[in-house]
């Protein structure tokens, strides 16, 4: 039973602290919040983008990882971004977000 009441004490400081963030974040209008969200996801994409090896006989998906650390194929070779994906991907946030974005202002 301890237990239980230090975790619901705990739980009461989290929302305390978390509390004001949420106040302000009610407090925003749906489109400061969509673009809040897509700057977000955009800010994602670009810090960890997705990588390749790429020779001219194949090409090696290597993932994602952040962008300062890109993955090594071997000790001689370290992957690039693979630049098409990256901008496919950027391009997909962009019209979700276009697309939440007319929805949204026609709801007003």
């Amino acid at each position: 039973m301890v237990e239980f009441e230090m975790g619901k004490k705990l739980w009461s400081r989290v929302r305390e602290k978390w509390n004001p963030l949420t106040q302000k974040w009610k407090r925003l209008t749906s489109v400061q919040r969509l673009a809040i969200i897509v700057s977000t996801a955009l800010l994602l994409a670009v810090l960890f983008p997705p990588f390749h090896f790429q020779t001219a006989s194949f090409t090696v998906n290597l993932g994602f990882r952040f962008l300062f650390t890109p993955p090594v194929w071997s000790e001689q070779l370290t992957a690039s971004i693979n630049t098409p994906m990256l901008a496919i991907e950027v391009a997909v946030i962009l019209a979700i977000g276009g697309a939440a974005y007319l929805a949204v202002r026609n709801s007003n």
